[in-house]
């Protein structure tokens, strides 16, 4: 079982894709469709997965303002996912964790962003 990411190739127009794989085979989660998965990482004292994706899937284009949104999986149920938050940014982060007690994003130029209470401590 896992999550896998990529550039969907087979239909015609270049796309980035996120899809789950179980038993070898490749499923589609809803909440990843037309969606660019940035960044994935496991709550080990939980079993759920923390996902950062922003809307749209086009290869090649990001855009200047992103909607960001972040999901909360278990592993357990993968087709389901909460979203304890969504927002606009102009700032984009590349990367999501959770840690002493809080959701922490990261950015390329080396920010780590704090967001205490979006996310709570099991």
């Amino acid at each position: 079982m896992g999550l896998r990411r990529g550039v969907d190739v087979n239909e015609g127009e270049l796309s980035h894709s996120a899809w789950f794989v179980e038993e070898g085979k490749r499923r589609v989660l809803p909440y990843l469709e037309d969606r660019t998965l940035i960044d994935a990482n496991d709550r080990a004292d939980t079993g759920e997965v923390i996902i950062l994706i922003y809307a749209g899937d086009t290869y090649g284009q990001s855009p200047e303002t992103m909607e960001l949104k972040i999901h909360l999986v278990s592993l357990e149920t993968p087709y389901e996912a909460e979203e304890p938050a969504h927002w606009t940014a102009d700032l984009v982060p590349t990367s999501v964790a959770f840690f002493d007690g809080a959701l922490v994003l990261g950015t390329t130029d080396g920010q780590v962003l704090g967001a205490p209470g979006i996310v709570s401590a099991p």
